[in-house]
């Protein structure tokens, strides 16, 4: 498993859309849930929390964090993450398909956007509240090697460019479905193509399952409410 630091050439593209999108794929040699898949998109918030410096050293997820005494950009940080928790569950398997992360002082106005999509792995004995036996969250050496290598990416970036900016913020999108709309998640189309994108995504490879996963192209983009700010430390 390792991340690829070169971006795919044009050609390889699959569409005029996608014209602008350099993709960095992380190769995965097993199986991968909806649950491994919100993992990585947890891990690669918060590197892009830090690499932007919305935070001043990497986070350390604390589910006992007392929510008073929390900055605003952690407050926004676990509420983006609850409503993570709620929409990867094994029921919505079928349903989220793309997790869109746009930099800057508002979506359309954002200087920097980041896609990842979600392509999980489907089981024969899979139910509509289980993945089967495709299941498997990210063991500790996982998370530290996509962590280190998601980290030596932006270290590089960071040479070349200024990311960043205390101007910003950080606005998440989710490909779904209406039954994940409430009251911190509300339909709104990303606004693609406003800047070049980077594309972050698992690779299957020899993977427990017949055939290759086909990502699905389907479903309706919704905005996470709540977005982060710069701290103020």
């Amino acid at each position: 498993m390792s991340l690829m630091e070169e971006p795919l050439k044009s050609s390889e593209i699959d569409s005029a859309i996608d014209f602008n999108i350099e993709k960095f794929p992380v190769m995965f040699k097993r199986a991968v849930c909806i649950h491994s898949s919100l993992q990585f998109v947890d891990l690669f918030m918060q590197n892009l929390m830090f690499s932007h410096g919305f935070s001043s050293a990497p986070i350390i997820p604390n589910e006992q964090d007392d929510s008073e005494n929390l900055s605003k950009t952690l407050t926004s940080f676990y509420k983006i993450r609850k409503e993570f928790r709620d929409i990867f569950r094994s029921h919505h398997r079928n349903s989220v398909s793309e997790v869109a992360i746009f930099v800057g002082t508002c979506p359309v106005r954002s200087t920097y956007s980041y896609r990842v999509p979600i392509c999980v792995c489907e089981a024969e004995d899979s139910t509509h509240n289980s993945c089967g036996e495709t299941c498997a969250e990210l063991n500790d050496f996982e998370r530290r090697k996509i962590n280190r290598d998601l980290f030596m990416y932006s270290a590089k970036e960071q040479s070349t460019k200024k990311l960043s900016n205390k101007n910003h913020r950080l606005f998440v999108f989710v490909k779904g479905s209406d039954s994940m709309v409430n009251e911190d998640i509300e339909e709104e189309e990303p606004p693609f193509g406003s800047t070049p994108c980077h594309q972050y995504s698992f690779i299957h490879d020899k993977c427990n399952c017949e055939g290759a996963p086909v990502h699905r192209k389907d479903g309706k983009w919704l905005r996470i409410v709540p977005f982060i700010v710069h701290s103020k430390n």
